[in-house]
């Protein structure tokens, strides 16, 4: 839940995806959120990521595992892990115990 209205940032390299996701994934929370889609190269979308200043809700990426690990705020900002990271990465590169992971 969000105390506040809050924009949330999507990063990803299949934006069809993404926007079946902002559709139907946020339906429910579309009033309290305002979405942008970056459809950009992986270096801008890393530096947006990395300036997020509201917290991560990461996907099985090492990209969006970067955009929250160089975020200036860390370990001080929420962030999200879904379990599926796992399949591909250690859990020994979570940096911080702060870092929740979910299912």
């Amino acid at each position: 839940e969000a105390p506040h209205r809050m924009t949330i940032v999507v990063c990803s390299d299949n934006m069809k995806k993404a926007q079946w996701f902002v559709q139907e994934g946020l339906k429910e929370v579309t009033g309290l959120l305002d979405v942008v889609l970056l459809d950009q190269d992986r270096a801008v979308c890393l530096a947006a990521m990395s300036m997020c200043r509201g917290g991560h809700i990461l996907s099985n990426s090492s990209l969006s595992f970067w955009g929250a690990y160089l975020d200036t705020d860390q370990p001080n900002t929420p962030t999200f892990i879904h379990s599926s990271l796992f399949d591909d990465h250690p859990k020994s590169m979570i940096p911080y115990r702060q870092w929740k992971v979910v299912q």
